[in-house]
């Protein structure tokens, strides 16, 4: 699959990664699961996994662990259907409430049909800009 391919407009992408975003932070695993293809392509550092299962494996235990923020600063249109989306996360201590993290990464991802059909991390934002040519 890949992040370059078959995909939706900007506009109903966005609306895609937008109710992707409210949902990992309110932990909303059956709202993730309608929004990923059943075939989802998930690229991670432990390699390329399919299907919402395994994105969910990947975020389930930080939420149960930490009280976590997702923001969307910016959605980057990178041609093809790659889309980038600019990201602030904010973890806390669940007892305290004391933030112990705060991060910028990026999430590449591609939509089709209303479904998430890819989706890789880069903490950091720079790789992802350079990963799809949009780097210096």
């Amino acid at each position: 699959m890949g992040a370059r391919g078959p995909h939706d407009g900007f506009e109903a992408s966005k609306a895609v990664v937008d109710a992707g975003i409210a949902a990992l932070a309110g932990g909303d695993f059956e709202a993730i699961r309608n929004l990923a293809a059943t075939d989802v392509e998930h690229v991670t550092r432990d390699g390329v996994f399919h299907g919402p299962e395994r994105l969910i494996s990947e975020f389930a235990p930080q939420l149960e662990r930490w009280l976590i923020s997702f923001y969307l600063g910016e959605l980057v249109d990178a041609g093809d259907g790659a889309l980038i989306a600019m990201l602030e996360v904010e973890r806390r201590n669940r007892e305290s409430g004391e933030v112990v993290l705060k991060a910028w990464p990026a999430i590449v991802t591609r939509i089709d049909g209303g479904k998430v059909v890819f989706l890789e991390g880069y903490v950091n934002r720079r790789k992802a800009l350079e990963a799809l040519g949009l780097g210096e």
